[in-house]
């Protein structure tokens, strides 16, 4: 679209001269600048005294968690990075039940203390929901269309970059699901939440790892 060579004065009158509308802009903006803005100024409070309050395990899974794993449905993760996450997660709870390493407990024993899953379990409850969502929407949906493309053309050399749909097929290979299990939505929620519970346990989770 072509440049707007017109603007309007004060009065509403349309000015078209590129002079006019220069000044009528400069004028504006001067205005606008140097205009104090009439906010409700806030209201003074005293400074906190004493040390602060460590974080609690509560405000971790309502505050941090979310945080953590907002948009964690559309996320193509590698497992390097779902490890990353789960390790960033880990130390909030150790700082938030105010366990050092010394300590040496396992992390599973401090998510029992916290009465948290794995933040990697629940990364993958939340895709797979969301997978769900997208595989009973209707074949013309733009979503179910942009999920089902498929991109023509030669691709560059070398390992192809990891996908959304390659962590949904490593998910539900992990789980032992079927993609026509989706088509029950209540079926597809109770199945996610049971397999989540009954995982077989990763070689990091048999050795306690922390």
């Amino acid at each position: 679209m072509d440049r707007l060579n017109f603007v309007k004065d004060k009065e509403g009158k349309i000015m078209c001269e590129d002079v006019k509308i220069k000044e009528r802009w400069r004028e504006y903006f001067n205005t606008l600048l140097n205009t104090k803005n009439n906010r409700n100024e806030l209201p003074q409070t005293d400074p906190v005294q004493g040390p602060i309050e460590n974080i609690t395990d509560a405000e971790d899974s309502y505050s941090i968690r979310p945080i953590l794993l907002y948009g964690s449905e559309t996320w193509p993760i590698p497992g390097n990075l779902a490890d990353k996450i789960g390790s960033c997660e880990m130390r909030m709870l150790r700082y938030c039940l105010e366990i050092s390493l010394e300590e040496h407990q396992t992390n599973e024993e401090i998510r029992k203390q916290a009465q948290v899953m794995p933040i990697q379990d629940l990364m993958r409850k939340r895709r797979l929901q969301w997978f769900g969502q997208v595989c009973r929407r209707d074949e013309e949906a733009d979503i179910r269309r942009a999920v089902e493309m498929q991109v023509g053309g030669k691709r560059k050399r070398g390992r192809p970059k990891h996908c959304w749909k390659d962590t949904i097929k490593t998910d539900m290979e992990w789980f032992g699901l079927e993609k026509e299990d989706t088509d029950d939505r209540d079926r597809w929620r109770c199945l996610v939440e049971m397999k989540i519970w009954q995982k077989p346990a990763t070689q990091k989770e048999k050795s306690g790892e922390r």
